[in-house]
């Protein structure tokens, strides 16, 4: 699929998939989702300036965007069908994430027990090379 596909909206029907792909759709869904937490929890646990934090964190983006190619997408609606919004949605998530997480570290980084824990995690990853991180 080329990018300027996801950029206009499909002409075809929208297909709706049988209980064996929805099925599929969620086990490999759920099996990236425990992968790349488990190794989300290793990378935040390498000590600072260690190699393996450059390691894993690829490794951690490398699950979660696999994993979201192989399951396909999946609907949030299944009556509905594929929903229209295949490029917007995901961005407009995406750009809320981050502020919502932004927001949380504001507000976190003012508390003894999690600013210092949030201190430790953000020294793990500026240890390392700034290009690579």
């Amino acid at each position: 699929m080329r990018v300027p596909d996801l950029l206009v909206p499909s002409s075809e029907p929208a297909t709706v998939d049988g209980p064996a792909a929805r099925w599929r759709r969620r086990v490999v869904s759920a099996a990236a989702v425990v992968v790349g937490t488990g190794l989300l929890a290793a990378t935040l646990r390498v000590p600072p300036g260690s190699l393996w934090f450059t390691v894993l964190g690829p490794l951690v983006a490398a699950t979660w965007t696999v994993g979201s190619f192989v399951s396909g997408p999946i609907p949030f609606q299944p009556d509905r069908g594929v929903a229209r919004h295949t490029f917007v949605g995901p961005v407009v998530a995406g750009v809320a994430a981050f502020g919502v997480f932004l927001g949380a570290y504001v507000v976190a980084r003012h508390l003894p027990v999690v600013g210092a824990a949030l201190d430790g995690v953000l020294a793990t990853a500026d240890a390392g090379s700034i290009t690579v991180v």
